[in-house]
């Protein structure tokens, strides 16, 4: 036996069935609790504290699909549930020019998966160990490192950026210093790595400068195989009120990477 659709009716039919004098019949009944909405059989309610509620059915793992017009028969959207570890909520496109017979295709590729612990994965679900993670290649018009970022005075002395280290560390840095008219000015990018102090620890700069060659910016280790430093500096005093300004991104992380027999935890 088929199951009948529901019959919904507009507002101004169902106002029709109840207006003064009219004797509405089980049928006005039935339609008027068919049109409305209703949490149990619907998925959604809505409060004042929590605005619009969607519950997705414990059989079905979608909340949302949209459509690109009234005549389409299948989403080009789909937000719904996944049940990962942590729990994740997962907006997958649907490609009609997918092969849909391919047993390798991963529909997760083409995915953004927002964690419950506030992590993101696109085009897979993010690891652990990350904040973010992308499965692909990454285009932007620009990059920044925001790990460390500042200024320290450009007075030709050693200045501190990074302090109480320990273990294997690798960071990026990019600096600048110079004002403009006064014909020294110089940027630099840098690569330092270090492990267990600056005993055998590298940095490789390259730098741009405008006016003599000791302008330039330079970066060392500093310290013991138990708590060192990275500090930076000019090449020469450019004067009072000068600084140097700087951004570093962070290259490694033993505690991220590595089991607890590698490296020295902070509580050893």
């Amino acid at each position: 036996m088929e199951n009948k659709p529901i019959k919904i009716s507009g507002r101004q039919r169902l106002l029709a069935y109840f207006r003064n004098g009219k004797i509405p019949s089980e049928e006005h009944y039935s339609d008027l609790i068919n049109s409305m909405v209703h949490k149990d059989d619907d998925g959604f309610s809505k409060d004042e504290e929590n605005g619009l509620k969607i519950y997705a059915d414990e059989k079905y793992n979608s909340l949302i699909s949209f459509y690109k017009n009234i005549n389409a028969i299948e989403p080009f959207f789909v937000i719904g549930k996944d049940k990962t570890d942590p729990d994740a909520l997962k907006i997958q496109p649907i490609d009609d020019s997918a092969d849909t017979s391919d047993p390798i295709a991963d529909p997760d590729t083409n995915s953004v998966f927002f964690h419950t612990n506030g992590k993101v994965g696109i085009g897979k679900k993010c690891e652990p160990q990350y904040k973010m993670e992308v499965d692909g290649f990454v285009g932007m018009g620009g990059r920044i490192g925001t790990y460390k970022s500042g200024s320290v005075s450009a007075d030709g002395k050693w200045q501190p950026i990074i302090k109480n280290l320990r273990n294997a560390q690798a960071f990026e840095i990019v600096a600048r210093v110079g004002k403009k008219g006064t014909g020294k000015c110089a940027i630099m990018h840098a690569t330092a790595l270090s492990i267990f102090g600056p005993k055998g620890a590298k940095v490789r700069r390259t730098n741009g400068y405008f006016g003599w060659f000791w302008n330039k910016i330079h970066l060392r280790w500093t310290g013991d195989s138990t708590n060192y430093a990275l500090e930076i500096k000019t090449g020469s005093n450019f004067g009072e009120g000068v600084e140097i300004f700087y951004t570093v991104s962070r290259l490694w992380d033993d505690s991220l990477f590595l089991s607890d027999d590698y490296y020295y935890s902070d509580k050893t």
